[in-house]
Order: C-alpha cells, then structure tokens, then sequence
C-alpha cells in the first residue's frame, strides 16, 4: 500500500506542471521554449536517475535508492514558483524529476518481483495509482486557480505528501523485492544495451511517453488559446485526459489477465492516435468526451511494455526495467521542449499533432517489437 500511495504522489508531480504552463506563462511573462526548457528540466533528471537506478538498486538496495530520491524530490517541490527567473525553477524541476525516476523504476521492479507472470494486470493496477494523483493534480491547480490562490502552494502542499511518503517507505520492509542474485553472477551490462529486442521496447517506451507526457503539458495551453476556454477549465482537462487514463488502466486490470501486453500496445496504441485525431478537428463541445478517450487509449501502454519487458529479461530485471523506463524518460523530456518549439512557430495546434503522429509511429514501434519478440532468444549470459 506504501507502494501505491507514493506511486499516487507521483502522478500528482507529473501532471503538475502542464496544469500550471498558462499560469506561469502569465505570472512569470515566460516564453514558449523557456516555458518548454523548464517543463523539459524534470524528465532530464527522470531519465537520468532512472537509469541510474537500475544500476543502483542492486548495489545499495530498493529503499536506500527511494528515499534519496524522494529527498531531492520534496526540495524541488518546496521551492518551484517561489522566484520568477527561468534557471533557479529549471533546477527545482529537475530535482523533483530525480525523484520521479528512482519512484518509477523501483515501484515497477518492485511490482515485476512480485509478479513473475509477465502479465500486467498488478503492473496495470499500480499504475492506476498513479494516475488517480495524476487526475488530482490538475483539479488541485484549477480550484486554486479559480479560487484565487496561488499556484505555487499546490507544489509546497505536494513537498509535504514526499515527505510523508518518505517516513512510511523508511518503515517498509523491502526484503521480499530485494535482488536475489549476487553481483558476480550477473552478466555483463555491456551485453544487455546491445540487445536489439531491448532497443524496440526502448524506442516505443520513447514515443508513446514522449507523446503521453508531451499532450498532458501542454493541452491546458491548447484548451486556453484554440478552444478559447479558462485557464482554471484549461487545468481541468488535464485531470479529464489523466481520468481515462486512471479508467483504463482499472479496466485492463480488471478484465485481461493474458500473456500478449504486445498486442495490447498495438490496440490501445492505435486507439490513441484515431481518438486523439479527432479531439484535434473537433470544437470545445466534444472535446472533454475525445480527451477522455485519448486517456484510455493510452492507459494499457506504459504498465504492458514494463511488464512485458521485465518477462523477456527476468535474470536482469533492474536494469532491464531501468534501461526502458529511461526511454519514457527521454521521450517526456524531449517532447514538451519540442511542442514548444514547434508551437513558437506554428502554433500550439501544430504541436499537439506532433503527439499524434509520435503516436502513430509507437505503433509501427510496436508492431516490429511483435515480430521480434517470437523470434529472439534473451537467453542471459552469466558474467566472467
């Protein structure tokens, strides 16, 4: 439960910024890329303590690796907005982004452990978690918005939630998660980044994230100056594309427990990209229903390529698991910084299509990843 209450506390960081880009925008007299840079800083410290924490985990253990970067994460979160300059709340984010990784690839090895079926019904669960704070963030920011408080005492209220978080991870035991294997008989690191089965689930991780986390940051800003809503409506729909997410993934949970997560990228992949699609040629009207149902599409996406991953390389879980998360990591940092650009110059609606077509191509992604898996022996060799 410990688990599934900080992995919530991270779905409430994530979405936090893209609720709040229009009001730092205003506030703050921010550009697109500089807005973009700072959206981007989090996910540069996600990919690089989330690879990092594959590595580490086994060295120092699950909790030790947690609750340092829990730390980093409450200190990012205390002081972010509290100065208008670009580079100290840069720093802040990528601090809160630090935290954001080490959570997300010990939580998921943790639940890979627990789970040796290579099924992601318990992955797709845990997730949940996560999107049910991702889907209250935003509703946090937009009734702060339209109550007339400021913004920023929605990250000093989610600095205290880390380190909560971090007392109730101090007092779980992480024995049964811990690695079993010692560090001698473990292969060597080199042989598992050249796995060409392993580069496909890095590669759609990058894309279906990137365009994931890419849409969340910045569809409050598509609502505000294409679909003419408020910046409090704005915020909303965040947690509106964030709710079909949370749906989702308990649908999936709850209703397929089989082996093929491949196959359930590609449906929920193409479902994604068709919805998301039409949410970009409709009007305000139907909007929140399409955003919705971009939410769902994504939903099964993420926990299915964990966990499909973690199956393919069981003796290497850590670093496995590590190594594709950074690729969600690398996508979410790069996709705001390039919808800010790309929105700087031909609008924020030319951006958004970015998401869409990203989207388009994780399922070609996925779709040689199908064809590869069936084919390719991840036999592990042990290390000399």
């Amino acid at each position: 439960m410990v688990l599934l209450a900080n992995f919530a506390v991270f779905g409430m960081t994530v979405t936090v910024f893209g609720a709040t880009v229009p009001r730092v925008i205003h506030d703050f007299g921010w550009g697109y890329i500089a807005t973009g840079l700072v959206v981007s800083a989090s996910p540069i410290g996600y990919f690089v303590s989330a690879f990092a924490s594959g590595l580490l985990v086994e060295r120092f253990g699950a909790k030790a690796v947690i609750l340092g970067g829990l730390m980093a994460q409450a200190a990012g979160l205390a002081f972010f907005g509290s100065v208008p300059r670009v580079i100290p709340n840069l720093s802040m984010a990528l601090g809160v982004g630090v935290g954001q990784g080490v959570t997300e690839v010990v939580t998921n090895l943790c639940v890979a452990r627990m789970d040796r079926s290579g099924r992601s019904r318990l992955m797709s669960l845990m997730h949940g978690g996560f999107t049910l704070g991702a889907v209250m963030s935003p509703v946090l920011v937009g009734w702060a918005i339209a109550a007339g408080r400021t913004w920023q005492g929605v990250y000093q209220a989610m600095a205290v939630l880390s380190l909560i978080m971090m007392g109730g991870i101090f007092l779980f035991s992480f024995d049964p998660v811990e690695p079993e294997q010692s560090q001698s008989g473990r292969p060597p690191f080199g042989w598992l980044v050249r796995q060409p089965l392993l580069g496909l689930f890095f590669t759609a991780m990058l894309l279906f994230t990137g365009a994931e986390l890419g849409l969340s940051s910045w569809v409050s800003q598509y609502c505000v100056k294409v679909l003419d809503l408020s910046a409090a409506t704005g915020a909303w729909m965040v947690s509106v594309f964030w709710l079909g997410v949370l749906c989702g993934r308990i649908g999936v949970s709850a209703l397929y427990g089989g082996p093929r997560q491949i196959d359930l990228v590609l449906v929920f992949g193409c479902s994604s990209t068709a919805v998301l699609a039409a949410f970009l040629l409709g009007s305000a009207r139907e909007a929140p229903i399409l955003l919705f149902a971009t939410g769902v599409g994504y939903s099964a996406i993420y926990p299915a390529l964990v966990a499909s991953a973690g199956h393919n390389y069981k003796h290497v879980q850590a670093e496995a698991i590590g190594t594709v998360v950074t690729g969600g990591g690398m996508g979410s940092f790069l996709f705001p910084i390039m919808i800010g650009g790309i929105a700087g110059r031909w609008g924020i609606a030319a951006g958004i299509w970015f998401c869409c077509a990203a989207t388009g191509a994780g399922v070609l992604v996925a779709w040689a990843l199908r064809m590869a898996a069936g084919k390719t022996d991840v036999g592990v060799p042990q290390a000399r």
